[in-house]
């Protein structure tokens, strides 16, 4: 059985969730334009190679732990129906054509797990790697858990423990993502695929005959 590795952002949805969420939180009240300002520096820093991802997590979680419980499921059930729209159908055909091949499915993700653990249901993904955050009957309480989070070198490392807990390898392996920040995750497999990717992976991917979708 080979294993099939996804990325979520930018690869199987067209954005980023956690940046589509709080711009959705910012349209229903929830939070103010120096909330999503906050957010948009963190995710300039993520583009420059340089964020301090448990920072950013942190503050979002936090965020969103002072918030209504009840409110905020309520947000997530609505902003994930919207989020169906968003999911690109020829990348979802391919995790598809996996699974009908019997290859077992795996996303691996920074985005924390209050977002991307129903996005894999959406998607029919049993496993995953993302950012592990405590919930407390479903909703953030603002702590950011486990050493590792799953961005650039974090994924291979985390993907390697993975590997050992459940006695798979890389062999014929595929990888999938956008982002030139993967390229230590995509090195690894077999067969690494660059989704509608950015300048500095797709230059890499030419360079390499790397598969290229968009």
């Amino acid at each position: 059985m080979s294993l099939a590795i996804f990325d979520l952002d930018y690869t199987l949805v067209e954005g980023d969730c956690e940046s589509l969420w709080c711009q959705f939180l910012l349209e229903q009240g929830m939070v103010d334009a120096a909330f999503v300002n906050r957010i948009i520096d963190y995710y300039v820093e993520y583009e420059t190679g340089k964020a301090d991802f448990r920072a950013y997590e942190t503050f979002l979680m936090e965020s969103m732990a002072a918030m209504d419980a009840a409110a905020l499921t309520r947000l997530r059930a609505a902003f994930l129906e919207r989020l169906r729209f968003r999911l690109r159908p020829y990348v979802v055909r391919w995790l598809n054509w996996h699974r009908n091949q019997g290859n077992r499915v795996l996303m691996i993700t920074a985005t924390n797990a209050f977002l991307a653990r129903p996005v894999a249901e959406l998607l029919h993904v049993k496993e995953m790697i993302c950012t592990e955050v405590e919930l407390r009957e479903e909703c953030p309480t603002g702590r950011v858990l486990g050493s590792s989070i799953p961005y650039r070198e974090g994924k291979v490392a985390l993907l390697e423990a993975w590997l050992l807990q459940w006695n798979q390898n890389l062999r014929d392996s595929w990888g999938y993502s956008d982002s030139y920040t993967d390229l230590p995750l995509l090195q690894r497999v077999h067969n690494p695929v660059a989704v509608t990717p950015d300048s500095n992976l797709y230059i890499h991917a030419v360079e390499h005959g790397w598969d290229i979708l968009t």
